[in-house]
């Protein structure tokens, strides 16, 4: 599990855990907390369930969201509701999580990063996607400057291609975060 020891930009001090976080200035940041529900974030044409653990047999995760696919596309999961960490246009923000994918999965390749609905994540966007690793944790941190500002966080899209294509998911391909984290740089 990552934690400040592996990750120091990122600190709960002073925020509540699951408490909104409605300021988007140098220094906020927001951890999801997942221990007892999906902490006010929205999936998409997908069931989220918490799950206690997820383990890969060398590594196990707590507090786990598993995102299954009820339809074949725009399958996601996305910090739009409770959390209210939005993004400022312009800021370098520092963004870390664990993913995996399930080795069972038909068509789904990966996963594309959203700043917003329309814009990818520099770096994890359309063509740039996270792929499939295949039944094993994947640690992913990184930072990147929004491109405009808007009153969401970060949204996940299953991708079916490594271009980022998001349609011909097959229905129940799934993939699993944990640890999620994110801080603004300024």
């Amino acid at each position: 599990m990552l934690s400040e020891n592996h990750f120091p930009y990122i600190s709960r001090k002073g925020v509540k855990i699951g408490e909104p976080l409605k300021k988007y200035s140098r220094g906020i940041s927001y951890a999801a907390d997942w221990s007892s529900g999906v902490d006010g974030w929205v999936a998409g044409n997908s069931t989220a369930t918490r799950l206690a653990s997820k383990s890969d047999g060398a590594t196990s995760k707590n507090n786990v969201i598993e995102v299954e696919a009820t339809v074949t596309t725009n399958v996601r999961f996305s910090d739009y509701a409770d959390s209210s960490f939005g993004f400022v246009g312009g800021q370098r923000y520092l963004v870390a999580f664990s993913v995996f994918f399930d080795a069972a999965n038909t068509t789904a390749q990966g996963l594309e990063l959203r700043q917003w609905s329309r814009e990818g994540v520099p770096g994890y966007g359309a063509g740039e996607a996270l792929v499939n690793v295949g039944d094993t944790w994947l640690d992913v941190s990184f930072e990147f400057v929004a491109t405009g500002d808007t009153s969401v966080g970060m949204s996940f899209r299953m991708t079916s291609n490594s271009s980022g294509g998001n349609t011909n998911i097959t229905v129940g391909d799934k993939f699993y975060l944990a640890d999620y984290a994110i801080k603004s740089l300024g």
